[in-house]
């Protein structure tokens, strides 16, 4: 029962105690950073009008960082078409993509494209393969 006691005692004197100062930390400015696909329908390279949403924020996102440079990665999914075909279709993805930012402000020369076909999966799920893919130079 002592020790019971004597410990409810310390804590409170304990909480009777001043608190310390808090001191003043640099912190880091905020970083921008975005997390975009653009989602294709099979055998498809036209942009829906909800995917545009992604590629504006994009080119907001690059307005705002004018030294960026982006890599605009086309894929296709490899369960249908030949590989020869997804390269191309792919590559058609990702063009369209980058002429979308273009039309958005984004100067060309701060763009690459980079067409994987379907030697590339970036997802399990076989049709989330219809997509876009940006990554940052």
């Amino acid at each position: 029962g002592e020790i019971a006691s004597t410990a409810a005692a310390l804590a409170a004197c304990e909480a009777q105690l001043p608190c310390p100062e808090a001191k003043p930390v640099d912190c880091p400015e905020p970083t921008q950073a975005f997390v975009a696909t653009v989602q294709f329908s099979l055998n498809s390279a036209k942009i829906g009008s909800r995917e545009k949403t992604h590629i504006y924020n994009v080119a907001e996102w690059m307005k705002a960082n004018p030294d960026a440079k982006l890599v605009i990665n086309g894929y296709a999914d490899k369960k249908t078409g030949t590989s020869p075909y997804n390269e191309k279709l792919s590559e058609r993805r990702a063009n369209a993509v980058k002429k979308q930012l273009v039309e958005y402000g984004v100067d060309e020369d701060r763009l690459a494209i980079d067409a994987h076909g379907d030697a590339v999966q970036p997802y399990s799920e076989n049709s989330w393969n219809r997509v876009v893919v940006f990554s940052i130079k």
